[in-house]
C-alpha cells in the first residue's frame, strides 16, 4: 500500500511512518550517489512493503519512475521529466528556466514536504504560479497527533532546512536529513508517562476552584513556582489536578504529576516510565533524569505530598536540581507551611453542599439535609472535603441519617477527648481541635462495616505506593488463594462506593486503584486515631504469612 493509504488509516503510528520516511531517504541517497534524482517524492508514490499479515515492515519502494533524471543531463539544460506535484516539488523543478539548479536538494525539499503532510495532514501551501515564493512551513500538528516540545523543535529544524525556496539553503545531502530524522524518530519513540494525572468516571464530581486556579496561574507566570499547602483532605491534590486537567492544562506541552512519598529519586524512578515504541524500559534513574532535562518552559511539573530535600543527600539533591532547574512551572502540594505561599482553605458552603449532593447519588436532593449542613454539620466536620465525601457515600450505602451520623461523630470526639469513663461534653469548639478530621475518617471507616473480603483488600491497599496499584495486578495477588475473582470485584466495588478507594483510567482501559494518602495512613494504623482498623491489618498479615508458608 502507499504511504498515504497506510498513514491515513493508521495516523496513530507516527513512529513507524518515520521509519518508512527514513527508508525512503536511504533509497534516495543511493540514487544520489549514482548521480540520479527522483523528483516526484510524495505520499502517493511511496510504496510500503508489508509482511504476509499486511503490517508494514518499514521498508519502501517507489511507484512511479517517469520523473527519474540523470543530474548531469539537468546540468546541461536537458529537461524531459514532468514538473512534479504542486506542494511537493521545489521551485527549481516547477520553473523550467531553473532546471540547472535541480540537484539532490530538490528531493530533500520533497521529503520535507512529505514530513509536513505526516504531521499536519496537508501538503505545504505552495502557489500555482511557477515564480512564486517557496512553500510556507508555519504549521500545527493535526489533532490526533500529540508531539512533545522536543519533537516539535526537531521538526521545526527539519522544515527550516528542507522547505526553503533556494536549494542552497537546504541540507547539503541526504545523509544530513537522515541524521535529523533519526533524532526525531528517537524523540518520538521515547515518552515520559506519569500515572497519576488521569481522567476517571468521577471527574463529573469535581467542584472547581476557578479563582484559585487563576491565582496559581498568575503566580506561575510570574515566578515559575507555587506551593499549595494545608490540612490533608481539603482537596489540595484535586486543585492541582483541576489546574492541569480542566483549567490551564492546554498552556503546556508536557504535564508531569509525581506523588513524592518521601523521596524524589524513588518517585522519579517508580512513577515516570520510559517507553520505547510499545515496550516499557527498566527503572534506570539516569534515563528519566535525561528526559526531564529535555523538558522546556512549556512543561508543568506537579509534586504532590512534597517534603523538603535533605541538602546532604547527593542523590536527592541531583534530582531536585533537575526538577527545579530554570524553566517550566512547578506546582508543589504539601502539608507544611512555607513562607508567603497559598494555604488552601475549605470550599465555600455552597460548593461543599453541591459536592455533598453529587456524592449522595444522581439527582438526590433533600431540603432538610441542606439546611442541616448549613446550620450545623459543616461546622462539626470543619468543612473538611474528604470527610464530607465519605459521609455522603456512607449515607448513600447505609441506613444512617445525617443527624444520626452527626451525633455519632460528635460523641466519638468527646469520648476520645475525655476518656472512656468521663461524661461527654455537651459543646465542643471543633474549630480549635487539630486532627479531628483523622478521628472522623477513622470512625467513618469503622461505621462502614466492611465485609471480611473488603477489609482485607482495604488493608492491602493501605500498603501500596501513594500512586496506586494496577487493578489487574492487585486482582492476581488477591485471587491467588481462596479470595476468588468475584469476591475481589465485590470487595473493590464496596470500597469505591464508600469513597474509600478510587479507580482511575490510564492509557485507555488500564485501571489504577488508589487510596487517598490520609485514608491510607489511617488504614495502615500509622495515626493513633487509626487503630480502629487494626484488626484489618492483622487479617492481612495472617493472610500474607499463610501464603508465604504455602509457597515454601
Amino acid at each position: 500500500m502507499s504511504l498515504k493509504d497506510f498513514y491515513s488509516n493508521r495516523a496513530d503510528n507516527f513512529t513507524l511512518a518515520l521509519a518508512i520516511l527514513i527508508s525512503l531517504c536511504e533509497l534516495l541517497e543511493f540514487y544520489h550517489e549514482n548521480d540520479y534524482v527522483y523528483l516526484d517524492v510524495k505520499p502517493d508514490n511511496i510504496f510500503c512493503l508489508t509482511r504476509l499479515s499486511g503490517h508494514p515492515t518499514g521498508e519502501i519502494s517507489f511507484f512511479d519512475f517517469d520523473t527519474v533524471q540523470l543530474i548531469a543531463d539537468l546540468k546541461g539544460g536537458k529537461w524531459s521529466a514532468p514538473r512534479g506535484s504542486i506542494g511537493y516539488a521545489p521551485r527549481e523543478q516547477r520553473n523550467k528556466a531553473e532546471v540547472r539548479n535541480i540537484t539532490a536538494q530538490s528531493d530533500i525539499y520533497s521529503v520535507g514536504a512529505t514530513l509536513h503532510w505526516l504531521v499536519t495532514g496537508n501538503k505545504p501551501n505552495a502557489e500555482d504560479d511557477l515564480l512564486s515564493n517557496h512553500a510556507t512551513y508555519e504549521w500545527k500538528p493535526k489533532k490526533d497527533l500529540e508531539l512533545t516540545f522536543l519533537e516539535k523543535s526537531i521538526i521545526d529544524s527539519i522544515f527550516s532546512n528542507t522547505l526553503q525556496d533556494s536549494y542552497l539553503e537546504r541540507y547539503k545531502d541526504m545523509a544530513s536529513l537522515i541524521a535529523e530524522l533519526n533524532k526525531l524518530k528517537d524523540a518520538s519513540k521515547v515518552k515520559i508517562l506519569s500515572n497519576n494525572l488521569t481522567h476517571d468516571e468521577e471527574d463529573s464530581y469535581i467542584i472547581t476552584r476557578k479563582k484559585d486556579c487563576k491565582r496559581i496561574n498568575k503566580a506561575l507566570e510570574k515566578t515559575g513556582k507555587y506551593t499549595i499547602w494545608g490540612t490533608p483532605g481539603l482537596g489540595k491534590s484535586e486543585l492541582a489536578k483541576d489546574y492541569a486537567r480542566h483549567t490551564f492544562g492546554k498552556a503546556y506541552d508536557t504535564i508531569i504529576f509525581l506523588v513524592v512519598d518521601g523521596s524524589l529519586s524513588t518517585a522519579i524512578t517508580s512513577e515516570l516510565q520510559v517507553k520505547r515504541g510499545s515496550i516499557l524500559q527498566g527503572n534506570e534513574l539516569d534515563d528519566r533524569l535525561k528526559l526531564l532535562e529535555g523538558t522546556d518552559e512549556r512543561t508543568l511539573i506537579i509534586l504532590d505530598n512534597y517534603t523538603e530535600v535533605d541538602p546532604d543527600n547527593e542523590l536527592e539533591m541531583e534530582c531536585y536540581n533537575v526538577l527545579f532547574r530554570k524553566g517550566g512551572h512547578h506546582l508543589i502540594v504539601t502539608q507544611r507551611a512555607p513562607s508567603q505561599e497559598k494555604q488552601i482553605k475549605p470550599l465555600s458552603k455552597a460548593k461543599l453542599i453541591k459536592l455533598y449532593f453529587m456524592n449522595r447519588g444522581k439527582d438526590f436532593y433533600c431540603k432538610d439535609e441542606e439546611e442541616f449542613l448549613k446550620s450545623h454539620f459543616l461546622e462539626v466536620i470543619e468543612s473538611h472535603t474528604l470527610v464530607l465525601v465519605l459521609v455522603a457515600r456512607l449515607l448513600t450505602n447505609s441506613d444512617y441519617t445525617l443527624r444520626q451520623l452527626c451525633d455519632d461523630l460528635k460523641g466519638n470526639l468527646a469520648t476520645l477527648d475525655d476518656g472512656p469513663d468521663s461524661e461527654a461534653e455537651t459543646t465542643i469548639d471543633y474549630r480549635k481541635r487539630e486532627g479531628t478530621y483523622a478521628i472522623h475518617i477513622a470512625r467513618l471507616i469503622d461505621l462502614s462495616s466492611l465485609s471480611a473480603d473488603a477489609a482485607r483488600l482495604f488493608s492491602l491497599l493501605s500498603m501500596v505506593p501513594a500512586k496506586g496499584v494496577d487493578r489487574k495486578l492487585l486482582s492476581q495477588l488477591c485471587t491467588a488463594d481462596d479470595f476468588n475473582k468475584a469476591a475481589f470485584n465485590n470487595a473493590l466495588s464496596a470500597l469505591v462506593k464508600l469513597g474509600l478507594a478510587q479507580l482511575s483510567f490510564i492509557e485507555g482501559n488500564k485501571q489504577e486503584v488508589v487510596l487517598h494518602p490520609l485514608i491510607s495512613d489511617i488504614a495502615a494504623g500509622l495515626l493513633e486515631e487509626g487503630e480502629v482498623v487494626e484488626g484489618y491489618l492483622e487479617r492481612l498479615l495472617d493472610y500474607l504469612v499463610e501464603r508465604s508458608l504455602n509457597n515454601h
